[in-house]
This record gives structure tokens, C-alpha cells and sequence, in this order.
């Protein structure tokens, strides 16, 4: 079984398309430990309007970022999401149409705030806000336009930081590699010495 920092490590996805990301919820504190990036002001337009345009950017998935869990029970350990079915989420997402399914700390439902941008960071097609230049390829990254002045102003004070999914996922039971030859071994002896050094 894959470890990190001396617990379980599993791997998230859907099964058959089945189940899926809910909601994706504001927060103080986010699982992906990444903070959204805020657009305060509007460029002046037309009619000369300067309003605030409520709008909060930020990543929901990034991929092998390990996101520690604890139960109800107790168990400690940590999931992860490859660009894959990070890929595979977000599109589930968006097909059932959960744009407008907003909640604050996976708690409280509130209206008023919509899902509008969704795309995948990506180095090759130069899909690089310099605000992610760090985060890795398949990086999901979602806006969220907030007319809820009362959730707004829990961004701007600072105490929603940035985003975190909800939903129903699937663990996978890790695999073990298969080691068919001697340059596999040592590939999987590097990795994994590599891996628990992060």
C-alpha cells in the first residue's frame, strides 16, 4: 500500500461516471492549501461605472497533491487526484449542471453565487495565468461570480480563502506495481524513496 508521512495514501476518482462533485464550497482554509486570487475592481467601461466585480479565481483539484482526511472513527490518512480524473470530476460537474451549488465551510447554503469559468492549466496549449505558473498540468481551476454582498464581504475581509470540492468520490484500492524486471524495481525504489521525501 502507497504511503505519505506515514499513513495510507489512496487515490480518488469516479467509477463508471458514477457519483461526483456536489458542490464546490468557500472556505477559510482550503484541502488543496492554495488560496483563490480575488478581482476587486472592474476596468472602467461604459457609462463609467468602476463596481466591484465579485469575482473569486482559484484551483479546486490540483493533481498529486496529497489532501489529509481523518474519519468519524478516527482513521488518518491522505487522497490524492491524478490529472486524469480530476479531468473526469470536473466535467461530471458541469454536465449536471451544479454551477449554482454554493455553500460556506461545507455548512451553509447560500444563493446569489454561480460557477461561471472552469479550465485545466495547461504548459503546452499556454494555459498559464502567471498566478499558477506552479501548479502542475491539470491543475482545475475554477471562477466564482459572488453577488451575495454578505458572502462578498467574507472575501474581501479575508475569511473565505479559497475552494474546496464536496461530493461523493471513490478511493481506489492501490495497486501494486508489478516489478517485472530489474530496471522496474529500481525505477519503483526511486520513486518511492523520492515520494517520502516531500
Amino acid at each position: 500500500m502507497a504511503t505519505y508521512k506515514g499513513l495510507p495514501l489512496f487515490d480518488m476518482d469516479l467509477v463508471d461516471g458514477i457519483c461526483g462533485v456536489d458542490i464546490i464550497s468557500l472556505v477559510d482554509f482550503p484541502a488543496v492549501e492554495r488560496n483563490f486570487i480575488k478581482f476587486a475592481k472592474e476596468v472602467e467601461v461604459k457609462f463609467n461605472v468602476n463596481d466591484e466585480k465579485h469575482i473569486v479565481t482559484g484551483p479546486a483539484l490540483i493533481p498529486g497533491k496529497k489532501i489529509y482526511r481523518r474519519d468519524e472513527s478516527g482513521y488518518e490518512y491522505y487522497v490524492q487526484f491524478s490529472k486524469d480524473a480530476i479531468k473526469r470530476i470536473a466535467e461530471k460537474f458541469f454536465e449536471d449542471h451544479n454551477t449554482t451549488n454554493v455553500n460556506l465551510q461545507h455548512e451553509l447554503d447560500v444563493k446569489g453565487c454561480v460557477y461561471f469559468e472552469s479550465y485545466f492549466l495547461d504548459k503546452e496549449r499556454g494555459i498559464l495565468p502567471a498566478e499558477f505558473a506552479d501548479l502542475p498540468d491539470g491543475t482545475w481551476i475554477v471562477s466564482c461570480k459572488i453577488n451575495n454582498e454578505g458572502v462578498w464581504e467574507l472575501v474581501k475581509n479575508g475569511t473565505l480563502q479559497g475552494f474546496s470540492i464536496e461530493g461523493n468520490l471513490n478511493v481506489l484500492e492501490p495497486q501494486e506495481p508489478t516489478l517485472d524486471t530489474i530496471d522496474d524495481l529500481l525505477s519503483y525504489l526511486k520513486g518511492t524513496i523520492s515520494k517520502n521525501n516531500i
